[in-house]
This record gives C-alpha cells, structure tokens and sequence, in this order.
C-alpha cells in the first residue's frame, strides 16, 4: 500500500512550528491551500505508479492450459484436502473416475480441520513437505465446515467475532498463504465452495466463506467451484431431496443438514468432474504442438534427453541405414527414412536450449521403373533454431493459470430466477461465439442436474395456465367483409383462387 500523510500548517494549528516570518524553524515554508491540492494530487499520481497489480486469475493466453500437458508417467495424480465433507467428496470422485486411466485418485484424504485453527500453519509447512517428496498434479480443497467461530489472535485474549472485518482478513490471509504453497508446488487448484446448509444463520456464514475464498481464488490465479446454489431448490432454500446425476429425485442430504449421502456425495464430485476433464482434455491438446512433432516422436526425445544427460552424446556423422531384407517400395521408402533417422542433441545444446544445424544422409532401396533395385541417399535437412524459438515451442503453461473457458459464477434472485456470469478476459471475450448458449442455460443442463421446470409456451400442450387466454381480437371491418354479401371485398370463390397453369 501507498499512504502519505498531510499536515495542514498554519499560524495556531498543526505539527510545524512557524515563526512571525512565515518559515519553519527547519527551515520549511509552509504552503498554502492551492499548493496542499497540489501536493495531494501528486501523491495519488505515484501511488498509482507504484501499486502492485493483482494477478488475474483469467490471464490465460491461448491455448494455455490450468494442468500441466506433461505428467509423470503420463497419468495425474490428484489429492483431496479437507474436513469431514471433503471425505464424501473424495469417495464420490473415486466412484466417479474409476475407469479413467488418465487420472490416478489418492484413496486417503490429508485431513485440514479448518483454516482458523492454531495448528493452521503446522498443518501448511506438513502439507508442503509432502509435496516435496511426492508431488501432485492436482490438489482439491474444500474446508471451512469447522471455521465459524470468533478467532483470537495468537498471544492475546481476546475473541474477534466472526464476519467482522479484522476477522475476515485474517481468514483471506490464510487462504491466501495455502494457496501460494499448493502454486509454489505446480499444482492445479481446485477450490470447491461449502454448499447450502439446514441452518439459515449457518448458510450465511457459509456465504460469506465462500465468498473471501472466490476472491483470493482470482487474485491467486486459481480456480474456486461454487457449488452452493447447486443444492438448494427453486426458491434458493434449503432442501434434503432434488435430482441425481441421472435427474431422479433422491436424497442428497444426511439428516444433521450438512453432510451428504452417497448420492450426494456423486452429485458434489459431478460439478468438480466437469472442470477437471474439460482442463485434462485441454492440457492433452496443448500436447500437439505441431513444431515439436506427435506424441511418439516428443517421447523420442524426451528419451534422448535422459541418455545425453546421463552421457554424452557420441560425435561423428548420421548413421548408415540401409534395409537388410530386400527391395522395399516407394510407398514405404518414407516410414524407413523415419525409421532410420535420429537426432544428434549433445549436452551443450541441452544445456544451452538451441537446437544446432545437422544434416544426416540415409539409404534406402527402391525399385525403379525397370523393376530394378537401386539405392538412394537421402538428405535429411535440420536448420539451427535459436534458443528463444525452441522455448516458445516446447514451454510449459505453469499450473497457475487458469484455462481459457471462463469461469461461471451463480447467484438466485427472488422469484426462483437464477442469474449465471461468465468472468473472461476481453481478448477471450472477443473470440467466444455470441450465438451459442451458455452451458448452464441448455434444457439438459436445467432439467437433468437442477431439476428445473422449463417454462412452457403460451397455447401449448404442457400450459396449464388458468384462466386460459382469451382469442385475439378481430377487427370488426374484416368481419364485416365477411358476414355482409353486399360488401364491396368479397372473397372469391374456392374454384377461382385454383391455379390457372396448364399443370392445373
């Protein structure tokens, strides 16, 4: 923050001391009115330039994705952390992604009481070492059930009350310091909200948690899963029942109104499973970059890295390929050529991030018009690429950013109405097709995971609406023309409005 302070200086009020002639005794002079607004004016001008600006959490450049494309092994590792609701969570989530290969689900859950608690920051410094010794690509995070109560201060004795200011300060200050270790660590955060609870005065201090986590959540550049008004019905309000996964109605709340059933518990994974396979999808096509080549060929030299980095790479010219088994043919001659080739990438260019120029030769037999077996060498051309070329093709997106679809925020309005929000950048929002509805907006989306009745049309025969509408009204001239033969518009007969072509 930048502050600075003004004293007003006069001849009997404020701090300088000015003598009969005007001036300060160190040597100051005081100022007047005008030069005071000046001065004010000026502060405010170089607070602006030197205010650190938040990090958004949608600046995300195109194409970046929020996890990492390159896992170990090829397969993500995800952590659940939490409170007694985050274990329903986790087994929602295991029942959830049991068949994909791609993502490999901790069956245990590292407990995190609540983010006011005293052993907060033993529990912070426990978390970051184990991600040390075993990192994970994706971490979940949903804790707050046991932080409504007033926080006292370490070394003093006093309570401050929950939702004051002090109080909520503290609590983002928390929530910040969690979230800089998860994003120290690369991995992809995903926060989900506390939802709706039984307890009115439990359901606002909820909010309001939800509320300074969606925050840090933007600052930090991470992601937040509001989940609230997904269980709550169509006037907002608590309810134990509403539709499944499938759309049947069933019981999704335990009977103490907070936990869920194991149908809730699918249900709450469902919102966080959308997120995470839309970005898993994306990290995969951030894989296909067309100058560092196909998935085979970038395990290929990732493979060739290990062993330039184990030992140096032998010098010399390309290798001599040539095909043992006999003639091959032209349609072949290429997938030899391939076959035979291979990337010399010493420790020097790995170390420096510049790909030298090399020309490697092979051989290769074909048949030629006649029939005949003849060998042809092939140049195999590789130009030098600078080092700034090279890490713009094959970086990394860090885990910090967000992916390029924005983030849509849900709020209930009176009269059962719900309002959605998509929070996007000005360059995505340029690109984002105006036509295409919302996701959230769909018939699928409303009826199937809200349980929405969508609202008929009028005359319809899903309109029960009473009293039913009355006819329009007919202009009493037309009726005229109608109902009075010796009107001048008469309508013609039905045989003389037939076609008169020759087809009839």
């Amino acid at each position: 923050m930048c502050a600075l302070q003004l004293v007003s200086v006069g001849s009997t009020t404020g701090t300088m001391t000015v003598d009969r002639h005007g001036i300060d005794r160190m040597g100051w002079f005081p100022l007047r009115p005008s030069g005071q607004r000046l001065l004010a004016i000026l502060a405010v001008v170089v607070c602006a330039m030197f205010m650190p600006i938040p990090a958004s959490a949608q600046d995300s450049g195109s194409g970046a994705s929020y996890i990492t494309p390159f896992p170990d092994n090829d397969v993500y590792r995800l952590q659940v952390y939490g409170d007694s609701i985050a274990e329903g969570l986790l087994a929602g989530l295991v029942e959830t992604f049991s068949g994909d290969t791609r993502l490999q689900v901790q069956r245990t859950r590292h407990a995190l009481g609540g983010v006011l608690r005293n052993e907060f920051p033993d529990e912070v410094q426990a978390i970051d070492t184990n991600l040390s010794r075993t990192p994970m690509h994706i971490v979940l995070v949903m804790v707050g059930l046991y932080d409504r109560y007033p926080w006292r201060p370490q070394g003093g004795n006093r309570r401050v009350p929950v939702g004051s200011d002090e109080w909520k300060a503290e609590y983002g200050r928390r929530v910040d310091r969690l979230m800089k270790v998860f994003k120290a660590r690369n991995s992809a955060l995903y926060w989900v909200g506390l939802p709706i609870m039984r307890r009115s005065e439990f359901s606002d201090d909820v909010q309001m948690i939800n509320e300074i986590v969606r925050e840090r959540a933007y600052v930090n550049g991470q992601k937040f899963i509001d989940v609230f008004p997904q269980f709550a019905d169509e006037n907002g309000a608590f309810n134990a029942y509403g539709p499944e996964v499938d759309g049947k109605i069933r019981l999704l709340r335990e009977a103490d109104g907070i936990h869920f059933t194991q149908v809730g518990n699918r249900k709450l994974a469902h919102f966080v499973e959308r997120d995470l396979r839309r970005d898993i999808t994306q990290a995969r096509s951030d894989r296909a970059v067309p100058l560092a080549g196909t998935e085979l060929e970038q395990k290929r030299v990732r493979q060739m890295r290990m062993q330039a980095e184990a030992s140096a790479a032998p010098k010399g010219g390309g290798p001599q390929v040539k095909d043992s088994k006999g003639p091959i043919t032209a349609d072949t001659a290429a997938a030899t050529a391939t076959k035979g080739t291979t990337s010399r990438i010493t420790s020097a260019d790995a170390a420096s991030g510049e790909v030298r120029a090399d020309n490697s030769r092979i051989t290769v037999k074909v048949a030629n018009a006649g029939g005949k077996e003849e060998a042809i060498a092939i140049d195999i051309l590789r130009p030098a690429l600078p080092a700034s070329v090279v890490a713009a093709v094959t970086r990394r997106e860090s885990s910090d950013k967000a992916s390029q679809v924005g983030d849509s925020i849900t709020s209930e309005i009176s009269g059962g109405q719900t309002i959605v929000s998509s929070v996007s950048t000005s360059a995505e929002g340029a690109t984002i097709d105006r036509r295409r509805l919302s996701p959230t907006q769909t018939p699928y989306y409303r009826v199937l995971v809200k349980g929405e009745q969508l609202q008929p049309k009028p005359g319809r025969a899903d309109d029960f609406s009473w009293p039913r509408p009355e006819a329009p009204a007919v202009d009493p001239a037309m009726l005229e023309q109608l109902t009075n033969p010796s009107s001048s518009v008469r309508l013609a007969p039905a045989k003389s409005r037939r076609s008169t072509s020759p087809n009839g």
